[in-house]
């Protein structure tokens, strides 16, 4: 394991004219490899339980990986790549490149249809934290217990699917998120 290679997505956020030359893989002695493993294994707190450990790379700086069990990346990869042909669109166009817009990317590898590792991205946060966040600012805090025993099944039919939310969810739940927004970017042209 001394000398595996980690794959890690390189976004350079420079001029295009400055990245227009650049080599992400180089030389070989440029390849960054796992050096060791921290002694730290995060346990994070959803249903599959995936595990946060923290390598250092022969760069000397630390990776944070996510091994994910009872999970199918494949279809998380596919997206990455995805996103990645979008950016390179954005960056041919002018407009979108003198905006700096860009979908921010992450590494999947899918290792089994059971698991695989997912570079953790720092300075986020999870989508349902900003919700209840959102919900406990409006005086509304969100009963995950009900909302789950709400849920429709993953087999109903699109017609129950649509009922519950449009019926039961949204008026127990009204839309919150455009305030996010509204904290995060008061300018709404920073918004694009």
């Amino acid at each position: 394991m001394h000398r595996q290679l980690v794959p890690t997505l390189l976004r350079p956020r420079a001029p295009p004219e400055e990245v227009r030359d650049h080599q992400p893989f180089g030389s070989p002695d440029r390849f960054v490899c796992l050096a060791r493993l921290e002694d730290t294994v995060d346990i994070l707190g959803s249903q599959t339980r995936p595990k946060k450990m923290y390598w250092v790379g022969s760069d000397g700086r630390r990776y944070v990986i996510v091994a994910k069990p009872n999970d199918d990346l494949r279809k998380d990869s596919r997206l990455m790549e995805l996103n990645g042909m979008i950016n390179k669109f954005l960056m041919k166009n002018p407009e979108t490149r003198r905006r700096a817009l860009q979908i921010r990317t992450y590494a999947v590898i899918p290792l089994s249809e059971k698991g695989g590792l997912i570079e953790w991205v720092c300075n986020t946060q999870p989508f349902r934290s900003i919700l209840s966040k959102l919900y406990i600012e409006v005086n509304h805090p969100i009963n995950w217990t009900n909302m789950s025993r709400l849920a429709p099944l993953l087999e109903d039919p699109l017609e129950v699917k649509r009922d519950k939310y449009l019926n039961k969810w949204l008026p127990m739940y009204p839309l919150v998120f455009y305030r996010w927004f509204l904290h995060t970017f008061p300018n709404p042209s920073a918004w694009y």
